[in-house]
Order: C-alpha cells, then structure tokens, then sequence
C-alpha cells in the first residue's frame, strides 16, 4: 500500500495539524547553523533531539531535518515531522507565520490562549485533512521580534490534545533559547 511523504509540510504537520527533538552524540551541524546574514536563529537551534527526550520521553532516531521558509522563516522536523519548530524572525515574524497559516487553510482553527510562556501565547488542535496526518498539539507564541510554533503529534489514536503538557514544555525550552 502506497503512502506518501510527510515532508511536504515539515509546517504541515505543525501548522496544519496536521502534519504544521534527540543528538545522539554531537548535535546535528545543521541544528548549529545560524543566518549570518541576519545572526537570527534558525528553528533547528531552539530544540535538539535530546531536548526532546528529555522533556517528552520520546525518542527519534534521526537527525532533525531543517527547511527554509518563504520570508525569511525556517522550520526543523524532528522524528520524520512527529515534532516540529517553525521560526520567523522580525517585526512582520507574525504576519508570517499567520499566511502560512493561511496557505495551507488552518487560518480559522480554533485558538485557546496559553499562558506562562510568551506573549500572546495559544495552542490549536487541528483535525487531520487525511488519514495519512497526525492529530497533534500546535503552541504558537511570539518572542520578542520572533514568532516560533511547536508542534508535536500524538501516539495513535490519541488526541492533539493529548499532548498538550509536552507541547507546552517544549515551547517553553525553545522560547528560553530566544531570550
């Protein structure tokens, strides 16, 4: 039985609930690389594999994947997108990350506040598209100049929401390293 590559969306699996971290000894030089052009973070450098273990107790055997976004964003899938970091940078980093949204039709998903991690802070739980999509857990938070969302899929046949304690500990470590 054919089924197709969740990597279209490293986002997908993050931002649209869809389908929108560990090293194993030495991290990933990827998850090290930061734009020169701007020094802002990249999405790989806010949560490493190990952070992931740690925080959650999941392990993902591969390295964490980095992507580049459209204006200036990056994203890095961990697990082959089970967890994922979407980071834009800059004063427009918001509006960004809200037409990406857009761009794969979660622009409308419900939104519950969070607090205690950042300003205007909020989690979605966005209903698979597919049965090829994972049901997940999507913290969407801005910080300072810089808006990340983290996104973590849940154990079949949980619910998004299931996840939501570990989405919310990983948000907070990646929000840490942006201060």
């Amino acid at each position: 039985m054919y089924r197709p590559i969740r990597r279209t969306f490293v986002v997908a699996t993050a931002v649209g609930g869809v389908a929108i971290c560990f090293s194993l000894s030495a991290r990933s030089v990827a998850a090290e690389v930061v734009d020169a052009k701007s020094a802002a973070p990249t999405a790989c450098s806010l949560l490493s594999n190990a952070d992931i273990e740690k925080l959650t107790g999941r392990h993902f055997f591969a390295a964490p994947e980095p992507t580049s976004l459209g204006g200036g964003g990056s994203a890095c899938a961990y697990g082959t997108g089970k967890a994922q970091v979407v980071l834009f940078s800059g004063s427009k980093s918001e509006q960004q990350y809200n037409a990406l949204l857009k761009n794969y039709k979660r622009e409308n998903e419900k939104k519950t506040p969070v607090s205690g991690i950042g300003d205007k802070a909020y989690i979605m739980f966005p209903q698979p598209k597919t049965e090829y999509e994972d049901k997940n857990a999507i913290l969407v938070v801005r910080v300072g100049e810089h808006t990340v969302a983290v996104s973590l899929a849940a154990i079949k046949p949980n619910a998004g929401e299931s996840v939501q304690p570990d989405v919310v500990k990983l948000a907070k470590a990646a929000v840490a390293k942006l201060r």
